[in-house]
């Protein structure tokens, strides 16, 4: 699919490629070769053809084609594979030498015609179009204003009805279905949001003006500040931009050149408005227009339109070398000269061109195993799909020194899956579901593979020298290192090395060298007949997954917003709330209003979802209804412009006397990784002093007292620090519960302070604790770890001063405007993210206000219905707010009453003959009261729920039609299941599902309960009344009762002993416990350990 959300439009470029096939002989080899010279020697013929159609002297062409083909351009079009790009950039100069001739030339159809056909042609890559329609009115406009004519007006728009009739006609294949598709709009705002990394990392100004791009792979501003790029290629292209610009302007007066010089330099100055974007001169118009005008945003790769920018300096390149002779009158041996040394300028500005690409472009030949793989699956007549082992490009070969794309998996003998994130996309969303749990939660690794096979996967391809290098090129890396100082977890995602251990160990394996091929026990490739399941989202589909059967079925999706055929789904598979989804994908009437974020740091405010795969997990494999998702843990901002009054000053230190210093060295771990490290007080300055004295692995922290703190409130920190050969000096501010325990997870990290020598710097850090637990908070510099600066790193810390700030803040908020089409009574609905490190967030329409708690025992997206408002014609907005924790939104939804009744009414009717299953994973869809989520590989979900003696687990439940129902259990043990009026006694074995008898429900709520029971006790040996079912073994150990932790009931037995000495074991034994022979028992205990070498149960 293209940008637009239809049928690529790549026909034309498919035919060049058919003939390059032929001319090549059908050798694919000699074609991978001969590709990209080809584009360079196009690019460099048809932009010499357009200076000779100016009328420009062949050393100005010859030198315009030279520059056009070296471009740094061309060149990170090159390297990111956008062939595309490269075939319309190589033909758009034929373009404009045509329009050039039918304007201001003899006005022959057939110039017209052939610049209409490459018009046309260009679509092959959608931005062109727009970036010639564009340049071509320009290019009119300047032609009108120049003659003053009328005809100059008649022909401007003899031009434009030809191209755009040419255009059209040339490209109905994918216009008319681009058209015919209401969605298209949709989707294309759905994946180029303003957040968009390509948007945010827009290069600046200079690096705009040089064509070179950003800090990202592809570009030659990467290879530049990473010292891969030798500096006088850049100061070679800089001084000819600069010359350039120099010879044009002069030149301006001339009236022969002044209206193409006018031309190039609007159109530059342009090109490098939209180039630099937000990061530019002018951001807020950027951000105005590509909001507000649809079709921009086809440019969120805002390299793109840097077409536009090398289009103007090649012309400007011509009118420079036109310049020259007449300017300065020089010898013919002069005149070489010159010409060698702007020859010599433009080929060293295109040294990463020339120099084969930075040795990026390399010929890549599979090795045996490969080759083998690839003929095994060619040669199988079966059709299925596989998965690749790493999945996600770019892919990292073990001997080549850049990243590609993975051709085995571009151009695979069998379906597989794209190799980018697309949580769009259903389909495509299993397969990040499954790179992400088969890491995270191996457990899960059987469950998923089930779902795999049920969607005709037969084989995972395990390459384990493969390394994937997504995490590089996506902005979560570095945001995850400046905010949390770490990525490891992240990386480690993506580890293919351990996922191959991890699946290789499977049974059904072929080898090849190197290479593991796991046999799924995979499903039909494709089904005949209406779809059998609807499923509400991945993880409940993971659960019915293995026990769906093998044949006869299909599964579809519902993220699509789309509305229900009659013929859906024998069989529905639904969360406890998402009959909701139902009712509102089936009306035609919904509005759906998707929020859209600027901002892509969710500390700071509400964060367009980049990052959730690292941040939780939970919101990266839920499908994402509308594509957008918005995120954030942001406290209340400070209104401050300056310190608040001495009298919000909470604690401060000056460290006028030693005293202070001591408080400080105190809550300092004197021993922090085998450092030497010294805390003192300087008296000439009045500070505390921080010495470091060796280089050893881990970070070195110097910590302040604990200083009280309330959940709820906004602290502000300020301290002054100085570093004299520091090595990365940077702060967290931690969190601690009421006896003084950190609380894990619950920081702010402050990035970066210093490094190496730096005089006295003012920090300011506002931070709101994260957890309602939280009742001290601290400030810690970290600074050390393997430092490789001179020793000793000597670190000054002074004027920490901490205030409560809450009453200057003002809360996060979103405004997402909308428009509804006429006045009405509208029911608004919202899916937000309830969970376990939720607060409270609230919605805000036409002045009312809802409060929402998100804090919840559960990881989900659900549905909640916030009542009724009525609403008039025209704009309206809803505020998010977010008052405290961490919260997500995927998507609001209005309906008018009287449709949302109607539909109700209609989906419930067309359910009546369906089947319904509520799907509720123990672990993850249950709240629970006296459980604990316990590790078990065999679970469907690698996780059970163990429910103790005075435990319960329940959930409610929407029943959306009357009719016959049944429960179904899995589970190890006897419980009491109870829904409504109906109570069943269910002994589980734990292998296969147990069923209740059918029973009736009506329409409506309610709630399902499930309790333990356990009158197959045989002996509970608990330390509720002391010891004396025990014995006590050696006494080198100290045993006794404890009552501050246990498990249940109110006490614990703690074994405690100073002893080293091995082979030295503690126990206590119970008194002998009555059996029957031939039965089997379960014997369940629970400990947990401090500094212990081992433990065990006999």
């Amino acid at each position: 699919e293209g940008v637009s959300g239809v049928p690529s439009t790549m026909l034309y470029e498919r035919l060049f490629e058919f003939m390059l096939v032929l001319f090549s002989g059908f050798n694919g080899e000699v074609l991978s070769k001969i590709v990209i010279p080809l584009f360079m020697f196009i690019s460099a013929l048809t932009m010499f053809y357009l200076g000779k159609t100016l009328r420009f002297s062949d050393k100005s062409a010859f030198f315009m084609g030279l520059f056009y083909m070296l471009t740094p351009v061309l060149y990170n079009r090159i390297i990111a594979g956008h062939h595309l790009y490269n075939f319309a950039y190589a033909i758009s100069p034929l373009f404009f030498a045509f329009l050039h001739k039918y304007i201001y030339h003899k006005q022959k159809f057939s110039y017209i015609l052939i610049a209409a056909l490459v018009f046309g042609i260009s679509a092959i890559q959608v931005q062109f179009p727009l970036m010639l329609a564009f340049m071509t009115t320009l290019y009119l406009l300047i032609f009108i204003i120049s003659k003053k004519t009328r005809d100059s007006a008649v022909v401007s728009l003899k031009v434009i009805t030809t191209l755009i009739v040419l255009f059209i006609a040339l490209n109905s294949f994918w216009i008319l279905p681009m058209l015919s598709n209401p969605e298209s709009e949709v989707v294309i705002s759905e994946i180029a949001p303003i957040t968009y990394h390509e948007i945010t990392n827009a290069p600046k100004l200079l690096p705009a003006f040089l064509m070179i791009g950003y800090n990202h792979v592809y570009d030659p501003f990467y290879l530049y500040i990473h010292d891969r790029l030798p500096s006088l290629a850049i100061y070679s292209l800089f001084s000819l931009l600069i010359l350039s610009l120099v010879a044009s302007i002069s030149a301006i007066t001339k009236r022969k050149q002044a209206y193409l010089i006018l031309y190039s330099l609007s159109l530059l100055s342009i090109g490098l408005f939209f180039v630099s974007a937000v990061n530019g001169p002018i951001p807020l118009l950027w951000r105005l227009l590509y909001t507000k005008i649809p079709l921009l945003s086809a440019f969120r790769e805002v390299y793109h339109s840097m077409f536009v920018v090398a289009f103007a300096y090649t012309l400007l390149i011509g009118i420079l070398v036109e310049s020259l002779p007449k300017k300065v009158l020089f010898s013919k041996s002069k005149k070489l000269l010159v010409l060698v040394a702007l020859s010599a300028i433009i080929l060293v500005s295109g040294y990463p061109s020339l120099n084969s690409f930075m040795h990026q472009l390399n010929v890549w030949k599979y090795e045996t195993n490969d080759v083998e793989v690839y003929n095994f699956l060619k040669n199988d007549s079966q059709i299925y799909r596989v998965v690749y082992v790493p999945s996600l490009s770019p892919i990292k070969y073990p001997t080549v020194d850049w990243r590609s794309l993975d051709l085995m998996i571009k151009y695979s003998p069998k379906p597989t899956f794209s190799q980018h994130v697309r949580r769009i996309s259903p389909l495509e969303a299993i397969l990040q579901y499954y790179v992400l749990t088969s890491i995270k939660d191996p457990e899960k690794i059987e469950s998923v593979h089930k779902l795999l096979e049920k969607i005709a996967v037969k084989y995972i391809i395990c390459r384990p020298d493969l390394i994937s290098y997504y995490p590089y090129y996506v902005p979560m890396l570095k945001y995850l290192n400046e905010v949390y100082g770490d990525s490891s977890l992240y990386i480690n995602w993506f580890n293919t090395s351990s996922r191959c251990e991890l699946i290789k160990g499977w049974e059904k394996q072929i080898k090849f060298d190197g290479r593991y091929i796991v046999r799924l026990n995979n499903s039909p490739f494709m089904n005949v007949g209406e779809p059998k399941i609807m499923s509400s989202s991945y993880s409940s589909l993971l659960s019915i997954a293995q026990h769906l059967d093998d044949n006869g079925f299909v599964i579809t999706f519902s993220p699509q917003l789309k509305s229900l055929p009659s013929d859906v789904s024998s069989v529905f598979v639904l969360s406890e709330n998402s009959s909701y989804m139902l009712y509102l994908i089936d009306s035609n009437n919904t509005l759906f209003v998707a929020p859209s974020a600027s901002s892509n740091r969710p500390e700071r405010d509400w964060a367009f979802d980049t990052l959730s795969w690292y941040i939780h997990p939970s919101i990266a494999i839920s499908p994402v209804y509308g594509g957008n998702t918005i995120l954030t843990w942001a406290p209340p901002k400070a209104d401050l412009k300056k310190n608040p009054p001495l009298s919000n000053l909470i604690v401060s230190w000056d460290f006028v006397s030693v005293d202070q210093v001591e408080e400080w060295k105190g809550n300092t771990p004197e021993s922090q990784f085998n450092a030497v490290q010294t805390i003192s007080w300087d008296k000439t300055k009045g500070s505390l002093r921080v010495e470091l004295y060796n280089s050893t692995w881990g970070w070195k922290t110097i910590r302040s007292p604990l200083i009280p703190a309330k959940y709820g409130h906004i602290y502000r920190f300020v301290f002054k620090i100085k570093g004299e050969n520091t090595h990365t000096v940077h702060a967290y501010i931690k969190e601690y519960d009421a006896s003084k325990m950190l609380i894990r997870d619950s920081f702010l990290y402050y990035p970066s302070i210093g490094d190496g020598t730096f005089n006295w710097k003012k920090v300011i850090i506002d931070y709101g604790p994260k957890t309602e637990s939280t009742r001290y908070i601290q400030l810690q510099i970290w600074h050390g770890h393997e430092t490789d600066k001179p020793l000793p790193n000597i670190i000054w810390l002074d004027d920490v001063k901490v205030y409560d700030i809450t009453k200057y803040c003002r809360p996060v908020t979103l405004e997402i405007p909308f428009k509804v089409n006429k006045p009405d009574n509208y029911k608004l609905f919202i899916r937000y993210f309830k969970n376990q490190k939720g607060g409270t967030i609230k919605v805000y329409l036409d002045d009312e206000s809802i409060t929402i708690s998100t804090r919840d025992q559960l990881n989900k997206f659900v549905w909640k219905d916030l009542g009724t408002f009525r609403l008039g014609k025209g704009e309206h907005q809803i505020i998010l707010e977010n008052v405290r924790g961490f919260n997500a939104v995927n998507l609001f939804a209005l309906i008018p009453e009287d449709e949302y009744n109607k539909t109700k009414e209609k989906v419930e009717k067309l359910l009546q003959r369906k089947t319904i299953i509520y799907i509720f994973e123990g672990e993850s869809d249950l709240y629970r009261e006296g459980a604990d989520i316990m590790k078990e590989f065999n679970a469907s979900n690698g996780e059970v729920l163990e429910v103790k003696s005075k435990g319960k687990a329940w959930q409610s439940v929407e029943v959306i039609k009357n009719g016959t129902y049944r429960i179904a259990l899995k589970g190890f043990g006897k419980f009491k299941v109870s829904i409504g009026n109906c109570s069943y006694v269910m002994p589980l074995n734990n292998s296969t599902f147990v069923y209740t008898p059918e029973f009736k429900l009506m329409h409506g709520k309610y709630n399902l309960t499930i309790t333990p029971i356990f009158d197959n006790l045989v002996r509970n040996p608990s330390f509720e009344n002391g010891t004396k079912f025990w014995n006590e073994g050696s006494k080198k150990f100290v045993v006794r009762l404890n009552d501050t932790t246990s498990y249940d009931g109110k006490h614990s037995l703690m074994v405690t002993t100073n002893s080293t000495k091995d082979w030295t074991w503690s126990w206590i034994r119970s008194e002998p416990i009555d059996v029957e022979p031939e039965k089997e028992y379960l014997v369940i205990t629970h400990m947990k350990y401090y500094n212990v070498k081992g433990s065990h149960i006999k």
